[in-house]
């Protein structure tokens, strides 16, 4: 029996705050951690392509692109998570540029 395709709405994903009415993905925006309010009736934010454009009238189209990145602090003795110490990020290759020289 073919699998049922659920509907990509807020409803159905397990990244939806329901009691608090917003998607649980954080989108960093300068320097700010935003929660995007939504509906539970709501489609995907992340499933649709939006453009952009310019002041010369160009025209980007773009579809947001959702990575997972973790980050704590360690007691620099123990190695163990703690309130204070070192901090500690995971990231995918690639999300801060592509080489070395974009984080300049």
């Amino acid at each position: 029996m073919p699998k049922k395709e659920l509907k990509h709405i807020c409803a159905n994903c397990q990244l939806y705050d329901m009691e608090n009415r917003y998607c649980k993905v954080v989108i960093l925006f300068e320097g700010k951690r935003i929660h995007p309010p939504t509906e539970p009736e709501s489609y995907c934010l992340f499933e649709d392509e939006y453009e952009a454009i310019d002041e010369k009238g160009n025209i980007d189209k773009w579809k947001p692109e959702i990575q997972e990145v973790k980050w704590w602090v360690e007691d620099p003795n123990s190695g163990e998570k703690s309130d204070s110490g070192v901090v500690k990020i995971e990231y995918p290759i690639g999300f801060f540029g592509k080489d070395k020289e974009s984080l300049e």
